[in-house]
């Protein structure tokens, strides 16, 4: 939220001083901090991550995953969501 809150909020550029203030105000260690944002293999941790889901059918956000196989994605009405898994219930059945 402080993140979200940052961007849309304040309107600050998500930069490493940015990241880097927001992180340690939430009160994670300013060398832990700075030791994840001086490592490139973090930021490739989060590209290869996020290909994967990509690659899964996940390009929105809520998006729910069903039984390791049944993708929800974006937000959706209740009755939406119950009709899902009363449908794949059924399935299993």
């Amino acid at each position: 939220m402080a993140l979200f809150n940052a961007y849309f909020t304040q309107g600050l550029n998500i930069d490493d001083e940015v990241l880097f203030m927001v992180a340690t105000n939430v009160g994670l260690e300013p060398e832990q901090v700075s030791s994840v944002l001086d490592d490139p293999s973090w930021a490739e941790a989060v590209a290869s991550t996020e290909q994967q889901w990509l690659e899964a059918g996940i390009n929105a956000v809520p998006a729910y995953i069903l039984n390791k196989k049944h993708i929800i994605s974006g937000a959706q009405t209740t009755e939406i969501l119950s009709d899902v898994i009363l449908e794949l219930t059924a399935i299993q059945e």
